[in-house]
């Protein structure tokens, strides 16, 4: 069951001089600034709420593999071993990886053969692409995803990837995003307030403990 939890992008004051100059679009700065603080607040609860009193995210949902990363570079066995750990009925074309940034530039520097592996595509199924079209890579045929919530290679016991069938994990979207308008609460200061909220749940939908795991650091 989910259920449905209200994130905000906290108040963004606008001063009324600035809203009536015509010679700056306020409309599509005010959209940028607030989609990306109330979309950076909701993928936060998405990657690692805990599911008490705010969504369960993808990391908190994962299954324990069982694989530790246990060096600074992640090894092919050790990506291996967790894409294996994902029973075969998930790894189908809704599975991925995820990652932080971090992490995958850590990825890209594994080494096979003595050779980096975005020269060693055919050994290794690992391919980094430099491309900006927002699919960073593929490992063994799966998208790679930056999410900079996960948390990076850097400390112990850290769940540093993720992989699995994400139609397995459902979000939930109450209506569509609202924006309120405050003029008179900033009035005194000739400002006027405007906020942006969503509601909105997650958690995993399925009893399997092999639709998505995650491996953690040494």
């Amino acid at each position: 069951i989910l259920n449905s939890y209200t994130f905000t992008s906290n108040i963004v004051k606008i001063s009324r001089e600035l809203l009536t100059d015509e010679g700056f679009d306020v409309n599509s700065y005010l959209n940028e600034i607030l989609a990306r603080r109330l979309g950076r607040a909701m993928n936060a609860k998405l990657s690692t709420g805990t599911g008490s009193s705010q969504p369960k995210g993808i990391v908190t949902a994962a299954s324990d593999s069982g694989v530790t990363i246990a060096a600074d570079l992640p090894t092919l066995p050790e990506m291996q071993n967790l894409y294996h750990y994902v029973d075969v009925a998930y790894r189908n074309e809704n599975s991925c990886w995820f990652m932080n940034d971090a992490s995958w530039k850590q990825v890209k520097q594994m080494v096979v053969n003595s050779n980096l592996i975005a020269d060693s595509q055919i050994l290794s199924g690992v391919r980094p692409s430099f491309s900006e079209d927002g699919n960073t890579g593929v490992v063994f045929g799966r998208p790679v995803y930056i999410n900079n919530d996960i948390p990076s290679t850097g400390s112990s016991g850290d769940k540093v990837m993720v992989f699995g069938d994400m139609s397995q994990f459902k979000i939930r979207l109450v209506g569509q995003p609202q924006l309120l308008r405050l003029d008179e609460r900033y009035a005194d200061s000739l400002s006027v307030g405007f906020i942006l909220f969503h509601r909105m749940d997650s958690n995993i939908v399925t009893s399997s403990t092999t639709a998505f795991a995650y491996a953690d650091r040494a």
